[in-house]
């Protein structure tokens, strides 16, 4: 291809900086305000992005290359497309910093054992290597670290978020009505969340694990049947009372809503598996850039495999679109096929269970998405081509710096001082275990 074989090993450092640049930056816009409006699901914004590659793949015929497609493009789509979903999953849950930091660190120590050890591609020292990888993990550890969120204690639950209310469980054990139970203890009610495996609408990003029904809050009457209450016990009850109203507001359709603010998130802060499970969303969300970082770090494996038949580089660029598309077609097709099961066959339904692709709010999004991720890889694979597996790859991984800045100063996910500080401290050490490993690669390779 005339882009690669006109390029120097600068080109390839130029590349690897500017993949670094995209892959950090995508994914503000699957955590941006319209994704968060839409509650987008993973395979709908993976669907975008995907479409974006499919078509601007085809780019590659302009600038001298054949056309050719390889099966082992399809074998990259199995791994990229997972892993991709559980990639968009884990920004949306646990945060844009902590995931593409987290799957960036993992992606080196997968491009390394590929590349110096399974390709044997040519380091200057493999122990001194081992050791730039093990910087890498301590700086990972401590992004993760300081990412997570800080537990609060019951009293600032109740305080903050005003999401500690018993009053119903304690009637129901003393005997007494809920009223008098609460004239008592007179603290805010919870809204009252019900978690569901069913589904019970369509577009949300976290129905195949289980949905998130609408509020439901009720406020009875006092009973005056029951006793009578003196002054001070009525003016307690208009306070909590007086409290509800300021923490929810009637939507039009008479369903109460919670009260929105600057501060609230429209997210729970755990998510019910199965009717069996209580997950940290936060865990999980970590779990699904773990995934990410795992099974699809190693999506560019099959274009070394992709060489033996004359397809390599950019070339291999066509392949990927292809196969990356049938296999986002065929996720679709098991998603419809396990709404069919859990509905009993009836096949309207699990289509209606579908997640909506909310074209109207999400054109624009995924495109601008999609354009980033696809320059991104096509930069990273110029990267590979003359860096390799382990160096470029790895080098590429710097975007953990620039989704950690986005994380942090944009989305404000970290707000503590002390948590910012350690985090910048640990991107530097694992930033410096990257650099370590760059330092290592000897000479240009070409693929």
């Amino acid at each position: 291809m005339i882009i690669v074989s006109n390029c120097t090993e600068t080109c390839g450092w130029a590349a690897g900086l500017i993949a670094a640049l995209s892959f950090g930056s995508f994914g503000v816009l699957v955590k941006g305000k319209a994704s968060t409006k839409c509650d987008i699901h993973p395979l709908v914004m993976q669907t975008y992005k995907c479409t974006i590659c499919f078509l601007t793949s085809w780019l590659v015929l302009l600038v001298g290359e054949p056309l050719r497609f390889s099966l082992w493009g399809i074998v990259s789509g199995l791994f990229w497309v997972p892993g991709s979903i559980a990639g968009i999953f884990a920004i949306r849950n646990a945060g844009l910093a902590v995931s593409v930091g987290m799957w960036s660190a993992l992606n080196v120590i997968s491009s390394l054992i590929w590349g110096i050890f399974i390709f044997e591609e040519s380091v200057k020292n493999k122990l001194s290597t081992c050791c730039g990888a093990m910087v890498l993990i301590s700086g990972l550890v401590g992004m993760s670290l300081s990412s997570k969120p800080k537990s609060l204690s019951p009293k600032s639950k109740v305080e903050k978020n005003n999401f500690e209310d018993n009053t119903e469980v304690k009637a129901a054990i003393s005997g007494e009505s809920e009223d008098e139970a609460l004239i008592k203890d007179p603290k805010p009610r919870a809204e009252k969340v019900k978690l569901r495996s069913k589904i019970t609408h369509r577009g949300s990003s976290f129905d195949t694990l289980s949905n998130i029904g609408k509020s439901v809050r009720k406020i009875s009457p006092v009973n005056n049947n029951l006793r009578s209450i003196n002054s001070e016990e009525k003016d307690q009850l208009n306070q909590v009372e007086e409290g509800r109203e300021k923490d929810h507001k009637l939507s039009p359709d008479g369903d109460e809503t919670k009260h929105s603010n600057k501060n609230d998130k429209s997210d729970k802060d755990t998510i019910l598996i199965m009717d069996r499970w209580v997950v940290s969303r936060w865990n999980l969300g970590l779990t699904g850039a773990i995934i990410n970082g795992t099974w699809g770090s190693t999506y560019m494996i099959p274009m070394h495999y992709a060489k033996a038949e004359g397809i390599s580089g950019a070339g291999f660029l066509l392949s990927f679109g292809c196969g990356s598309m049938l296999v986002t077609i065929y996720m679709w097709f098991l998603l419809y096929l396990f709404h069919s099961a859990r509905l009993h066959g009836k096949f309207q339904k699990a289509y209606q269970s579908m997640p909506s692709l909310h074209l109207r709010q999400m054109a624009l999004p995924g495109f601008l998405s999609g354009i980033l991720y696809s320059l991104g890889n096509f930069c990273s694979i110029i990267a590979i081509s003359h860096l390799g597996q382990g160096v470029g790859f790895s080098f590429v991984q710097l975007s953990m710096l620039v989704s950690g800045l986005w994380g942090i100063f944009y989305f404000e996910e970290i707000t503590e001082k002390d948590q910012i500080l350690n985090w910048l401290i640990s991107a530097l050490v694992a930033i410096s275990g990257i650099l370590w490993l760059s330092f290592e690669h000897n000479g240009s390779i070409t693929h």
